[in-house]
């Protein structure tokens, strides 16, 4: 049985939606063996390869010489109904032609929910997509329960075709043996995220001006440069010129896990998310985890994780401080955090998108 995979994502963009692709890929490859992936993608940025030889098909002849958005959306529809039994879109889109069963994983409507940190064209593109994905699909899985609602609520049609399916954590993290690293040798804390409004750096660092400066721990950032960083870092300069921070860019998973196994805690206050994957991954290495409230980042978190309104600086202050001081609360949520990892481990979903793709070729038949 072949899936056709539209995997862009998994050969051009390292984290979030590439992430995804990715596990899910290996997941099947090595769970699944009876299903075999097609993998579709226009070229291959990072040079990534799954775990085992599967077939790859890139744009050919006239498509190479047209924008590589064209053979997604008019091309490999038709092409995958030819050679594969079953197409499944990873990131919010499927394209037209197709006449194969079809799933679409929908990550979020944060666009439609937040349209103040979109731009407009981009919340056009997005609505577009995700209204023609959802027409053209016999099943949606959706990465959270809080993204099914909200799938209901903007499109009814979808009601009893949405299957929830969370995204999946990278098998290493669950037999991940290396040393945690303590940079300054004095308690810190962790950012991982992207900046940008939604994640609300700005108001981590808030929350950090409020604790005194002898109680206030270091702060360590994992996350590329832009425009909101930089602002972040200029606020800081005027704020708080004693705050205690170190950035990093562009470092591997392994090390990233060595850091946050090291801190008090990750603090991960987005005001919203389809999932919350961070959150996930500092539970299965056992380390304490404060966010917002949202109700995705609570199903990413279970009752590991301390939860926080966002947009008060005071609560997030409150919640570091009582980690700092609490040694048996640390441990608890770090006992409580890796059993509700488990539920993220790829042996587990993979199965539940095994029974999504068994029960969308049932539909068709």
């Amino acid at each position: 049985m072949r899936i056709a995979i539209d995997a862009k994502r998994a050969f051009a963009t390292r984290t979030g939606l590439g992430e995804y692709s990715r596990r899910l890929i290996n997941a099947l490859l090595k769970y699944v063996p009876e299903y075999t992936p097609v993998l579709f993608t226009p070229t291959n940025r990072l040079g990534w390869y799954p775990e085992r030889r599967v077939p790859i098909v890139f744009r050919e002849g006239v498509w190479k010489r047209l924008p590589s958005f064209m053979w997604r959306s008019f091309a490999i529809g038709k092409i995958a109904s030819r050679y594969a039994n079953l197409f499944h879109g990873l990131s919010n889109e499927l394209p037209t032609g197709i006449s194969i069963p079809a799933i679409v994983t929908i990550h979020d409507l944060l666009f439609i929910e937040h349209p103040e940190w979109y731009p407009f064209a981009d919340r056009l593109i997005y609505s577009m997509k995700v209204k023609q994905a959802i027409q053209r699909s016999d099943l949606i899985i959706a990465v959270s329960e809080a993204t099914k609602q909200a799938i209901n609520s903007h499109y009814p049609s979808t009601k009893g075709r949405i299957r929830v399916v969370p995204p999946m954590l990278p098998e290493e993290i669950f037999e991940f043996k290396g040393e945690s690293v303590n940079q300054m040798q004095e308690p810190y804390i962790v950012f991982l995220g992207r900046m940008e409004t939604r994640k609300n750096f700005y108001g981590l660092l808030k929350a950090l001006k409020i604790i005194p400066t002898a109680r206030r721990p270091m702060l360590i950032s994992i996350a590329g440069k832009n425009s909101y960083l930089k602002k972040c870092m200029k606020w800081v300069k005027e704020q708080v010129p004693d705050l205690k921070w170190k950035h990093y860019t562009n470092i591997p998973n392994e090390e990233i896990w060595k850091i946050l196994k090291g801190s008090i805690a990750l603090v991960y206050p987005s005001f919203a998310e389809g999932f919350g994957m961070p959150i996930a991954e500092a539970s299965a290495l056992g380390v304490p985890v404060i966010a917002g409230s949202h109700p995705a980042m609570r199903e990413a978190g279970g009752k590991s994780t301390l939860y926080v309104n966002p947009s008060e600086p005071e609560e997030i202050a409150s919640a570091i401080e009582k980690l700092m001081n609490d040694v048996q609360l640390r441990k608890q949520l770090s006992q409580e955090g890796k059993r509700h990892a488990e539920k993220f481990h790829p042996r587990n979903l993979i199965q539940k998108i095994k029974s999504a793709y068994d029960e969308a070729l049932s539909i068709s038949t």
